[in-house]
C-alpha cells in the first residue's frame, strides 16, 4: 500500500465493491484509508472527501493528524502536477510539524503517505465531528472563580451550581491547573495565552511585568475581526485598570498583562479601556445584543470565592447568571464557561470546569485529563483562530479540547459515512 517515507504507493487498479473501479491515485488511497478504518461512503462521500484533500484547510487537517500519531510530516512541491510527502517518526505524538506552501494552490494530493492519511483521517473524522460541535458556539461568557477543588463543590456548600448548574450542564472531574502553575496571576495568564510567559508573581501590570507578545487569543480574535470584552467587577471603566483597588485585583484580570491591548501599559489607554469595562454593564450589553461573540467575567474578590468562601460565589452565580442564561446571545448558541483558576491551598486540583449551553450534554461529566491550556484551545477551536490560520498558542497544541462536554455533531465534510457492521 505505501512504500516507507516517500509517501509513494504502487499504481495498480483498486476496486470498490459499490463504486466501482478507481484508477486515480487520490481515490485509491481515499478507498484503501476509508477500508481501514472500516467505513463505508457512498460516491458523493467520497467526492466531498477529495475536496477536502485538495484544499489547504484538508491538508492542514492531515498534517495535524498525523502529528498526533507521532509523525513529522513535511510538504513540499514535488512537480507542477502535484506534491511530495515525506514522513518519520523520530518525534513524540503531539510534537509540532509544518506544511511548507511553494507555488500554486495543491490542485492535486498526489504523494500523501497513504498508512499516514489513513492515521489522519481518523483523527480528523474524530475531530471534525467536536470540532463542529465546537464551531457552532456562536457566544462565549467564561467566568473565573478561585481557589477551589472539584472536591469542595459539594450540593451543600453550593446549592445551585450542583444542583441546578451541573444537571443542566456538562463537567468535567478531572481538570486540573497546568503542573505546578501558582499563584493566581500566572493561570489567568495561561487562558489567555498557553503559558504563564514568566509572570508567575502576583504583583499589579507594569511595564516590568507585562509582555509584548502578540501571540494571545485576544489578539487572534481582533485580527480575525471578532470582538471581544472582559467585565471585571469593581472597575470604573474610566482608565484601563492596571493597578488594584478595593475588590478589583488586576491579578484576576489577564489583558492588562498584554501590552498590544494596553499601548504599553498606559492607564489612558482608550483601546484598553474599550475592553475592560465594570461588570454592570453586562445587564445592558445583554439586553440591548451589543455583547461580544467573546466575553470574559472576573467577579470582585468577594464573589470569585476568593475573600468569602464557596457560598459567596454560589449565590452572586445565583443572582447574576440567570441574565446571561435568558438573553439572546446564550439561547442562541450561546455556552458559558464557568471556570476556577487554581485549587486550594495552592494544589492543582482536579478543580471544577462546567459548561452550560445550549450545545452542551445533559447532566454529564467525564474523567478526561484537562488544563488551562484545554480552555484556550477550546477557545481558539470555536473562533476558528487556531491551525491553519495561526498555531495553538504554546502547550494548547498539546492539550485535548473540551469537545467531549458537547453534543457530538456529524463530521464534515463527510455526513453520510456510515460505521460498516
Amino acid at each position: 500500500m505505501a512504500e516507507g517515507g516517500s509517501g509513494r504507493w504502487t499504481s495498480s487498479r483498486r476496486e470498490h465493491r459499490t463504486l466501482g473501479p478507481v484508477t486515480d491515485p487520490l481515490g485509491r488511497l481515499l478507498l484503501v484509508t476509508l477500508e481501514a478504518a472500516r467505513v463505508q461512503a457512498d460516491l458523493p462521500v467520497l467526492g466531498a472527501l477529495r475536496s477536502w484533500l485538495n484544499s489547504w484547510r484538508g491538508i492542514g487537517d492531515a498534517v495535524h493528524g498525523m502529528a498526533r500519531q507521532g509523525f513529522d510530516l513535511q510538504l513540499t512541491r514535488y512537480y507542477a502536477r502535484g506534491w511530495r510527502a515525506t514522513s518519520s517518526r523520530s518525534h513524540p505524538p503531539g510534537r509540532r510539524i509544518g506544511v511548507t506552501r511553494v507555488g500554486h494552490r495543491p490542485d492535486r494530493l498526489h504523494f500523501v503517505l497513504a498508512v499516514g492519511l489513513a492515521m489522519a483521517l481518523l483523527a480528523t473524522l474524530h475531530g471534525s465531528a467536536s470540532g463542529q460541535g465546537l464551531s457552532s458556539v456562536k457566544t462565549v461568557f467564561i467566568i473565573l472563580f478561585e481557589n477551589t477543588n472539584w472536591s469542595q463543590l459539594t450540593p451543600s456548600a453550593a446549592p445551585y451550581i450542583r444542583n441546578t448548574l451541573v444537571p443542566r450542564g456538562a463537567h468535567a472531574e478531572q481538570y486540573f491547573t497546568p503542573p505546578g502553575n501558582h499563584p493566581s496571576e500566572p493561570n489567568y495568564i495561561w487562558l489567555e495565552a498557553g503559558d504563564h510567559l514568566g509572570l508567575t508573581t502576583n504583583h499589579d501590570a507594569s511595564a516590568s511585568n507585562s509582555t509584548s507578545t502578540t501571540d494571545h487569543l485576544v489578539r487572534y480574535l481582533e485580527n480575525a475581526g471578532i470582538a471581544w470584552k472582559t467585565y471585571q467587577e469593581n472597575i470604573d471603566g474610566l482608565a484601563c485598570p492596571l493597578s488594584s483597588s478595593g475588590l478589583y485585583a488586576a491579578k484576576h484580570n489577564p489583558f492588562v498583562f498584554f501590552q498590544d491591548i494596553t499601548d504599553n501599559e498606559r492607564s489612558s489607554s482608550a483601546h484598553c479601556i474599550a475592553h475592560n469595562r465594570p461588570y454592570a454593564e453586562l445587564a445592558r450589553d445583554l439586553q440591548n445584543g451589543t455583547v461580544a461573540r467573546y466575553n470574559f467575567i472576573t467577579p470582585n474578590l468577594c464573589h470569585d470565592m476568593h475573600d468569602c468562601g464557596i457560598s459567596a460565589g454560589d449565590t452572586w452565580l445565583r443572582n447574576n447568571l440567570p441574565a446571561i442564561l435568558n438573553s439572546q446571545a446564550y439561547t442562541d448558541n450561546g455556552a458559558v464557561f464557568l471556570v476556577w483558576d487554581e485549587g486550594a491551598s495552592g494544589s492543582d486540583g482536579p478543580i471544577p470546569m462546567i459548561v452550560v449551553s445550549p450545545l452542551a450534554k445533559v447532566n454529564y461529566s467525564n474523567s478526561i485529563a484537562y488544563t488551562h491550556s484545554s480552555t484556550l484551545r477550546t477557545m481558539q477551536t470555536i473562533f476558528g483562530v487556531g491551525p491553519p490560520t495561526n498555531s495553538f498558542l504554546r502547550d494548547a497544541a498539546n492539550a485535548t479540547d473540551l469537545s467531549d462536554l458537547f453534543a457530538t455533531a456529524k463530521p464534515v465534510p463527510a455526513r453520510s459515512i456510515r460505521r460498516a457492521r
